[in-house]
């Protein structure tokens, strides 16, 4: 069981994903991105990418996000975050709240392909990325990533990555000094006992 920690789903119990494949972010973590954001995270468009449980685009909702996409796949998976969603609409209902629009996009994300058809010319402010740790160098450290987060990044939008902490001075090295990110300036990069979040921003 995962909780919301903070906005207006606080202490809202989803489900988390089963199995040791999954990772959920520490609420700890949540905390830190969230608070990051405080000024630009009312009303933004919010791409949650290797969603899982949903919990980091769920904690956009509860901070004042507008428009909230939770990419991922499997069937489990996608059930799981209709599940964790439908708990946030009820609760938001309870409360008199208007609920924000909230999609699920079942999509096998990779470095040719992060962003579906679907959602094709759709710009948004906030893109946050939490791939499996083995699978983080392999995702980002390629132009076909980067130029895709281009296409889909809003003007002074926010790109946020999960990673592991011994992989973040690589990645760091990447953003900095590829062409590859010069769209970027890297903002802000902290660890968390084993793990790094690194925030870049559109220059």
């Amino acid at each position: 069981m995962i909780k919301i920690i903070s906005g207006c789903l606080k202490g809202l119990g989803i489900t988390s994903p089963k199995g040791e494949a999954t990772r959920p972010t520490t609420s700890r973590v949540r905390e830190a991105v969230l608070n990051s954001l405080a000024a630009h995270i009312d009303g933004a468009t919010f791409l949650d990418f290797f969603a899982g449980s949903g919990a980091m685009g769920l904690e956009a909702l509860s901070w004042g996000a507008k428009q909230i996409v939770f990419l991922d796949y499997g069937e489990s998976c996608i059930k799981l975050l209709h599940h964790n969603l439908s708990l946030a609409s009820q609760k938001m209902l309870r409360d008199g709240l208007d609920a924000p629009e909230m999609r699920v996009i079942s999509h096998r994300i990779c470095t040719r392909e992060i962003y579906p058809r679907s959602l094709q010319g759709k710009k948004a402010d906030i893109l946050w990325f939490d791939p499996p740790y083995t699978q983080v160098c392999g995702l980002v450290m390629s132009s076909a990533f980067w130029c895709q987060v281009d296409h889909v990044l809003a003007p002074e939008g926010f790109v946020i990555l999960e990673c592991k902490r011994s992989d973040a001075a690589s990645i760091v090295g990447y953003i900095r000094d590829s062409q590859d990110c010069q769209f970027l300036s890297l903002v802000k990069h902290k660890n968390y006992s084993d793990t790094s979040v690194l925030w870049a921003r559109r220059k």
